[in-house]
């Protein structure tokens, strides 16, 4: 019992350690060196699936199939976009939205796609926007300071 106690506490602490390692890995952005790509709805091409204001989080795989919904740059609207693979030729993808009857114009080749759905956060891209405010943001500092000073 009394070797138990002598080595709980590094055991515990290597058990936190590989928890966060894996809550790394699973979230990291790609430009961090991780897999996954964030992506907040702001538009109702999607729906009913996903609405306005929801954080899409995406991560990268190998190969992406027809009926994937993925986010991938748009050249042509300079800008991101999550929609769903409706078709595949020998080297480009094509998108549409589950809310639209048309094909999107751009149609990206595999390398240009980010990532395949992974986790939809309803409203999180919101709540993530009202998080950026200056004033919501000193107050979670102070908040998190205060935590740690206790």
């Amino acid at each position: 019992m009394a070797i138990f106690r002598r080595f709980s506490p590094n055991l515990s602490s290597a058990f936190w350690l590989v928890i966060l390692i894996m809550i790394w890995s699973a979230f990291a952005p790609i430009q961090a060196g991780g897999m996954a790509s964030y992506v907040m709805i702001i538009g109702n091409s999607m729906e009913p699936g996903f609405h306005l204001g929801d954080l899409v989080i995406t991560h990268r795989q190998v190969t992406y199939s027809v009926g994937d919904a993925v986010v991938y740059r748009n050249v042509d609207l300079k800008n991101y976009v999550f929609h769903r693979i409706v078709s595949q030729d020998s080297s480009h993808f094509t998108l549409r939205g589950d809310n639209n009857s048309f094909a999107d114009t751009y149609r990206p080749i595999p390398q240009e796609v980010l990532g395949k759905l992974w986790l939809r956060l309803p409203r999180g891209g919101t709540y993530l926007q009202m998080m950026r405010n200056p004033l919501v943001m000193a107050l979670i500092a102070a908040g998190l300071g205060g935590l740690l000073t206790i």
